[in-house]
């Protein structure tokens, strides 16, 4: 899951250890402005993110998250300054310590672009904390203002960290290179969270595939309607349960990197990068726009269902 607030955005290094090893100063912001920022705009931040999935524009901008209260009582991980955790968050933090290099590597990989500066993860301990700073306190993880967040309940469940971790540095890593604001404009949260999944393994585990497969031969589907300008902002307006938003999300994107290949997926990617529209560049990389992409995809879906007469329905 993500939910971006207002910012701006700055290129960086792209090594993910060179942030500084105390408190929690950004590389290019001062605390005391950070502070008077966030004490400024958190309301009007939340408001006008509510509901989006990235906004921002393609070109590299300064950058500082907004958050919806004070973040400076958290501490540097001393073995690791790209890690930030509460009192108490000590033990996660040390686990998100162990996986943050594959996980960086994973995106870095599947994005076909290192990260532009050094990643960053707050570790929270306490479940009211996280409550008050996510706009969505039910959530494992969560991406604001390019920050990342996680819940305390990973503490609890281990085995989901890896993933989570991965699926919200895949949405950090498209903020580095949009930035934060309007960038809901290029990329449509289909993608966005599909892609996010593809990448990591995770998010979309509520809902089968098989589960999927059915709801779109009953005509429970996705509306994607390739038009810009009605561009829905949250998974309900998509037609659909937000679980079931996830896991066909993740099909088609799955769908268009398999059927049309890795090259002309690459494509994509380059061009939403380089902050192409993403009706555009769609077109350009597969030859069709979105809504024919996915007739396409639910036409392979129901022949594939009729191929295999012994699938319970």
């Amino acid at each position: 899951m993500i939910l971006f607030l207002v910012g701006l955005h700055r290129p960086g290094s792209g090594k993910n250890r060179d942030i500084p090893r105390s408190g929690t100063a950004s590389p290019t912001w001062s605390l005391p402005l950070l502070r008077r920022v966030r004490a400024a705009i958190p309301l009007f931040a939340l408001v006008l993110a509510t509901g989006m999935l990235l906004s921002g524009c393609g070109s590299p901008k300064p950058s500082v998250a907004a958050a919806t209260g004070p973040m400076d009582h958290f501490i540097a991980l001393e073995s690791d300054g790209r890690i930030l955790y509460e009192a108490g968050g000590k033990a996660l933090a040390a686990r998100v310590q162990q996986l943050l290099d594959d996980a960086v590597s994973t995106v870095e990989r599947r994005h076909r672009l290192p990260f532009l500066r050094p990643v960053r993860v707050h570790v929270f301990a306490n479940a009211r904390t996280f409550a008050r700073e996510s706009p969505s306190p039910n959530t494992a993880g969560v991406t604001v203002g390019g920050e990342l967040y996680l819940s305390p309940r990973l503490a609890e469940a281990p085995e989901k960290l890896s993933g989570i971790l991965t699926h919200e540095l895949a949405h950090q890593h498209f903020t580095q290179y949009l930035g934060v604001r309007n960038a809901y404009e290029i990329l449509p949260r289909w993608f966005a969270e599909g892609f996010a999944v593809v990448v990591s393994g995770a998010g979309a585990d509520r809902v089968s595939e098989q589960e999927a497969i059915r709801a779109i031969i009953n005509g429970e589907q996705l509306y994607l309607s390739g038009d810009p300008r009605s561009l829905p902002t949250n998974s309900r307006s998509y037609g659909v349960q937000p679980h079931m938003f996830y896991r066909q999300s993740t099909m088609f994107v799955e769908f268009l990197e398999r059927n049309y290949g890795e090259e002309k997926f690459g494509n994509l990617l380059r061009r939403l990068f380089g902050g192409e529209r993403f009706d555009g560049a769609f077109v350009a990389a597969f030859g069709r726009p979105v809504p024919i992409a996915w007739s396409e995809f639910v036409d392979s879906v129901k022949t594939t269902h009729l191929a295999e007469p012994d699938r319970k329905p």
